[in-house]
């Protein structure tokens, strides 16, 4: 049974679309996230989640594992 889940993270350090891609392609290989979107103009990645696998945490840091960028805010809608 899947438990959705969807969170804003505010991501420090993305200059273009090029970030955008490297964040979603982070995002996206972790099991569970059903769905990224990633703007670098409003600095933040909405993130659609299966949080029976994963967790905010998790996916803050695989960003900045796998990217390098920082997340400075998590705001999580249920």
């Amino acid at each position: 049974e899947k438990q959705l889940s969807e969170v804003t993270l505010t991501i420090e350090g993305m200059t273009c679309t090029g970030c955008e891609h490297s964040v979603n392609y982070a995002l996206s290989s972790l099991e569970g996230v059903l769905e990224s979107s990633v703007s670098y103009e409003s600095g933040k990645a909405i993130v659609l989640y299966d949080k029976t696998k994963l967790n905010s945490d998790l996916l803050l840091h695989t960003i900045e594992k796998e990217t390098g960028y920082k997340v400075i805010k998590i705001e999580t809608q249920e």
